[in-house]
């Protein structure tokens, strides 16, 4: 009787925790603005809104607000979020994701302490005048005073705030790419619509414990809305509309933790905008095992098919245009609008899609290399978001001239064995890292050093992509076909074959060059 009674009670402990895990729910509001009725008009936050949307639809969330366009009004967010906390309970977790412009203005607090206030701007913001329109915006503090509030309920909260308020870009664009940027611009004076935040209402790091915070890049930087499959997009949408689909969990958990979201949005939106923007992910102290998602769907770590770029010629002869839409490979010739690449015939340089100078001295002959090298970089890119191997360039991801030296570092290798070529602009490959017979046998490394790459700047200019891999065992195979220097287009497939086992990471890095003697 006794042991059927503890069979019992532990029978009922089961399904309370069952039914306590199962009532925790998931609640999302969900912001994009393309169309400003006054700010300059945006490209991709509506496909990142309706990314995300569908991303949380897939995971199985059902509660789910969306505001697109004109619907973001100042009331309308307010009252969806109080609707949003109303109805959530202890346990569960709000996601509140906004895509358009940032600003920067003015603020003094009750008690008249001046400084800077980051801000979202709605559809119809317009300043200083009328009033009704400057009022359309919401401060990043304001925004922090209602997570606070719902901390009373134990509610966790994701957001996601993909916009930039203020600052430059890392490297100058080129002026045909039409980049479009999610920043005002410059701070405005709403001084005829202040927004008043109690003093006990302002949240400090304490009240935020329950948020994980995460900014498309660092307050004194701007953003590009970057090329994705030939659409406009925000890099921070679409790499966290990823990660809802259970690309960004480290193991095949459905349960994702804060160090793992981090580690995954940072590498993803660094390729994604060829390191122009490096994200923010804030957590509290000591968070980063806390899990921040669960009840993800099992992620899919098959790499994706080259993609057929959208390809721009500008400047280019008659002669060119009607060669290369008979005999380019991989890519679709554009006649305007949204391009991956865009090739001047005159100066014959290639940009990207951002902004970026990519390759220089290349004629029509010469173009087909640079569509390889891109498309099989997109491939590259799968790769590394599925085993992130994270990389940096010293002295930054500036543009570097002739002669400057620079240096790749790796993370902390962990396998032993590593394996380093490079894409070069022209769309060759460059064999790096183990020599077939200088180098240790294989590439071994010791475990718990970082792999370094110094080198000083040389023709070609443009983007050289350094890619490194980090393995379980020796690439002899793959070291052998990548010292015969093959073409881009069969690097995705060497990849494929040589790292199957999965038992590898893999990062990609980025070194833009130029022509003009180094500065430093």
């Amino acid at each position: 009787m006794w042991r059927w009674l503890k069979y019992c009670a532990f029978i009922v402990a089961v399904l309370l925790q069952n039914v306590g895990s199962a009532a925790a729910e998931i609640h999302a509001l969900v912001v994009g603005i393309n169309d400003y009725a006054h700010e300059k008009k945006l490209a991709g936050a509506i496909a990142d809104a309706d990314d995300i949307a569908q991303a949380l639809t897939k995971a199985g969330v059902r509660s789910i607000t969306v505001l697109r366009n004109a619907e973001a009004q100042r009331a309308r967010l307010q009252a969806a979020w109080d609707a949003i906390v109303a109805k959530s309970k202890p346990g569960d977790t709000i996601i509140f994701t906004y895509a358009g412009h940032g600003g920067s203005e003015p603020w003094k607090s009750e008690t008249g302490r001046a400084e800077t206030a980051e801000s979202f701007l709605l559809h119809r913001f317009r300043a200083p005048r009328p009033t009704t329109d400057s009022a359309e915006r919401v401060l990043g503090k304001e925004i922090k005073s209602w997570f606070k509030a719902a901390a009373r309920k134990n509610v966790k909260i994701l957001f996601v705030a993909d916009s930039c308020h203020a600052g430059g870009m890392m490297r100058n664009v080129a002026p045909d790419a039409d980049v479009t940027y999610r920043s005002s611009g410059i701070p405005y004076d709403v001084s005829d619509t202040p927004i008043i935040i109690a003093e006990k209402d302002e949240a400090t790091p304490t009240d935020l414990a329950h948020v994980t915070f995460i900014a498309a890049t660092q307050a004194d930087k701007k953003i590009p809305e970057i090329v994705v499959n030939s659409r406009k997009r925000g890099a921070l949408s679409y790499a966290f509309a990823r990660a809802l689909e259970g690309q960004a969990a480290r193991s095949m958990s459905t349960a994702l933790t804060n160090a793992e979201l981090h580690g995954y949005i940072t590498t993803t939106v660094r390729q994604l905008s060829e390191a122009q923007q490096t994200p923010e992910v804030i957590y509290r102290s000591g968070g980063g095992a806390d899990t921040v998602l669960a009840d993800l769907p099992k992620r899919d770590l098959v790499p994706g098919t080259a993609p057929t770029l959208k390809l721009r010629l500008d400047q280019a002869t008659s002669a060119d245009v009607q060669n290369l839409k008979s005999k380019l490979g991989g890519a679709e010739i554009v006649g305007g609008g949204t391009a991956d690449l865009i090739w001047n015939g005159k100066a014959t340089s290639v940009t990207s899609g951002i902004g970026d100078v990519v390759a220089t001295e290349i004629d029509a002959g010469k173009l087909q290399g640079v569509v390889d090298k891109w498309r099989a970089l997109a491939e590259v890119k799968a790769m590394v978001a599925a085993r992130p191997l994270s990389l940096s360039l010293k002295p930054g991801d500036a543009r570097h001239g002739l002669g400057c030296k620079v240096e790749f570092e790796s993370a902390t290798v962990t396998a032993g064995f590593v394996t380093a070529f490079n894409l070069a602009p022209d769309g060759s490959t460059q064999y790096v890292f183990p020599k077939l017979k200088d180098d240790p046998p294989g590439g071994k490394w010791k475990s718990g050093e970082p792999f370094r790459l110094p080198l000083k700047v040389e023709s070609p200019f443009g983007a050289d992509h350094l890619v490194v891999i980090a393995s379980a065992s020796p690439l002899t195979v793959m070291h052998r076909a990548l010292a015969a220097e093959p073409p881009a287009h069969q690097v995705a497939k060497l990849l494929t074959d040589a790292l199957v086992a999965g038992t590898h990471t893999i990062g990609v890095q980025g070194l833009y060059t130029e022509a003009a003697r180094c500065a430093r």
